[in-house]
């Protein structure tokens, strides 16, 4: 098991675009579909529990997860370099945090559109993904 995954709504547009805008970003992140086999198979409660809601990314770094908004802050600072400054979004309150999340989340189709199928990885990119 990589050391981090991101799972995310594979038939998102907004999360799509998050996976490209990461791919070009961190060498190491590995990626995995909400819908996906990965996520159907790992048995952690607490990963489980996340992933029956598919609005929220779930960030599984070395064995930690975190969902919503702390995922995304969280992933972001992994980056690196001038990127984790995102960690200071982590000091406004979880509540508040979410709650802009999964309003954001609630109307993602809507305003970014959806995919018929979950994203397709590149033939460069498709080491990165897991099932």
């Amino acid at each position: 098991m990589p050391d981090r995954i991101l799972f995310f709504d594979g038939h998102c547009n907004l999360c799509s675009s998050f996976v490209h805008w990461l791919i070009r970003r961190d060498r190491q992140l590995c990626f995995a579909a909400l819908q996906g086999e990965t996520a159907r198979t790992l048995h952690v409660a607490t990963v489980e529990t996340q992933m029956a809601d598919p609005t929220s990314l779930v960030y599984w770094r070395q064995s930690e997860v975190s969902n919503y908004s702390t995922a995304a802050l969280q992933v972001i600072a992994d980056v690196g370099g001038v990127w984790r400054i995102a960690r200071v979004g982590l000091w406004v309150p979880l509540a508040i945090r979410d709650r802009v999340y999964r309003l954001v989340a609630s109307h993602r189709y809507r305003i970014f559109g959806r995919r018929r199928e979950c994203y397709i990885p590149t033939p460069e990119e498709r080491a990165r993904f897991l099932k």
